[in-house]
């Protein structure tokens, strides 16, 4: 890592010191140092098991019950495996303060890791298995699960609970990891008997539009988890009774909902009209609330929550994507109404469900100046009728940090006038035109940023250069040694080239690696680069309540 003064000095952070001690040591004399310091083995300990081509020499390290793993003549080679597994796991488990569960993922044998983790803990069965966990995570794969292992697995997370545990996210996208009610319940009620602490919970509820489907008793179990900050829901929430008892945990800064799921098979929405009309909430619910987060919902349900109660006046962050509403009319009057009853949103992310859905324009410029904006994101096709039309919102958005366009096209004029409104900004996700670029810009018209950037976005290959394939010769390599010129005469500090696919539409060609040889081109540039550009993913955290 590069030192974060100004020295310039090449500095190692201690495991990558003890990640070189590793490397150059032989087996036997790393066994021999792990006896003389303990202190080494702690921190060493997942550095020393890559290394290490045999757990044996080990055995006489750990400061156990030698009889828990000594090695006896009738032992099978299942038995010694089981057995240096537990001194590897007890060796590991105080250490770990974060557990993710990739269900896809594939240890040696073929097996999926949560599987192997529950084998273990079969054999064992450990009071404490973490005993420092502070975050379990259940990522999905992409595979489909039967209702059976799943609750195979759900068993085997059960078994990492903890009072220091803070955080459970299961999986948000795959229905068919979503829970059962009954599920759900017994899944709280061991969250509460052993993590009573939670503060973030992702739970992912199966729900139904049938009248008969009543997710009441989930939800009454919840919030007797009073240290909740971020609660990460289904539709399943998206009821009166459901909303009027989220709304009475005292300390929830953050309520997302998630009404869409994907499959290996693509992405599916559901199209439930979640009926909320007549929503009342007392003055006092939600008394922390920050953020919402709505994915795939009608603006008719988005109207009925923001009429329900005062607690919309103290959101500071909203993302909201739409169900795909023919009415535009009906669309433009719910974004106008959130962003003037919500009066103080810094963090302001809109979109459709329908990629190409227009959102009303011009007509929304005067609300979204209103807004003391830090980030925007809005992923309508057509924001706004031209460039122009966000041009002229710029001057109210001085403190903004991070700007995601997608559709928005833009060149050097209008990327000049971004950099003088926007003296702060970290993060600029736009379409790059191919006109628009100066052999040698007039600098004096130029006020340059002065910090660096991530500029993340492509360039779409239509009729001005005739690509067949990347070339890293030739028009269009000349044209980006222009590009790379005017970037640095706008961000001196520096940029940060990242592409997106996302970029590719009907009408022209995206390659992703032109902004590779982009980057290339900028970081050949004769002035030094900044080492604190931050990266699109760095970028993230400027979001106080990201996904």
């Amino acid at each position: 890592m590069r030192d974060s003064g100004t020295t310039g000095h090449t500095v190692l952070q201690i495991y990558e010191i003890l990640a070189l001690t590793c490397s150059h040591v032989e087996s036997n004399q790393l066994v021999s140092l792990l006896r003389v310091s303990r202190l080494f083995f702690k921190c060493t300990s997942p550095l020393v098991w890559k290394e290490l081509h045999s757990f044996l020499p080990l055995l006489s390290v750990a400061q156990q019950d030698g009889s828990s793993y000594a090695i006896e003549s009738g032992d099978t080679a299942v038995d010694v495996q089981n057995r240096l597994s537990l001194l590897r796991f007890n060796v590991y488990a105080p250490l770990v303060k974060i557990l993710d569960f990739e269900l896809g993922d594939m240890s040696g044998s073929g097996r999926p890791v949560w599987l192997l983790f529950s084998n273990l803990l079969q054999c064992f069965r450990p009071q404490a298995p973490l005993p420092n966990l502070r975050r379990l995570n259940l990522n999905d794969s992409g595979a489909e699960l039967q209702p059976p292992t799943l609750d195979k697995i759900m068993e085997c997370l059960g078994a990492f609970l903890c009072p220091s545990l803070t955080g459970i996210a299961l999986p948000r996208y795959h229905g068919s990891h979503w829970l059962e009610i009954e599920d759900a319940c017994h899944f709280q009620r061991a969250i509460m008997a052993a993590a009573p602490g939670l503060e973030f919970l992702q739970l992912p509820l199966k729900y139904s539009d049938q009248p008969s489907y009543d997710a009441f008793t989930v939800f009454s179990n919840l919030v007797q988890l009073r240290q909740l900050r971020v609660l990460n829901c289904t539709g399943a929430a998206l009821n009166p009774r459901a909303l009027q008892l989220i709304g009475t945990l005292p300390l929830l800064e953050s309520f997302r909902i998630q009404t869409s799921f994907s499959s290996t098979h693509g992405l599916f929405r559901n199209g439930i009209v979640f009926e909320l009309d007549g929503l009342k909430l007392s003055d006092n619910a939600f008394p922390a609330l920050k953020h919402v987060g709505l994915d795939a919902v009608y603006s008719s349900t988005v109207l009925s929550l923001w009429r329900a109660g005062p607690f919309v006046r103290g959101l500071t962050s909203i993302d909201i994507t739409f169900y795909s509403d023919p009415n535009l009319e009906t669309l433009r009057h719910t974004i106008r109404f959130i962003c003037t009853t919500s009066p103080g949103i810094e963090d302001l992310s809109l979109g459709c469900v329908i990629t190409h859905a227009p959102l009303p324009n011009l007509a929304m410029k005067g609300v979204f100046q209103r807004l003391p904006l830090r980030c925007v994101r809005i992923s309508f096709a057509l924001p706004f009728e031209n460039t122009q039309g966000l041009l002229e919102i710029l001057p109210a958005w001085t403190n903004l940090q991070y700007l995601e366009i997608p559709m928005m096209q833009v060149g050097f004029n209008a990327l000049v006038t971004i950099a003088k409104h926007l003296p702060e900004l970290r993060l600029l996700c736009v379409n790059l035109e191919w006109d628009d670029w100066p052999e040698n810009p007039n600098l004096s018209s130029i006020t340059p940023s002065s910090f660096p950037l991530c500029l993340r976005g492509g360039f779409i290959l239509d009729t001005t250069f005739e690509i067949i394939e990347f070339s890293r010769e030739g028009e269009v390599s000349e044209f980006l040694d222009v590009v790379a010129r005017n970037l640095r005469s706008i961000w001196p500090r520096g940029v940060r080239c990242e592409d997106d696919d996302m970029f590719a539409y009907e009408g022209g060609e995206y390659f992703t690696e032109y902004m590779d040889l982009l980057q290339e081109k900028i970081n050949a540039v004769d002035e030094p680069m900044d080492p604190k550009v931050l990266t699109g993913m760095d970028c993230k955290s400027i979001w106080r309540y990201a996904q």
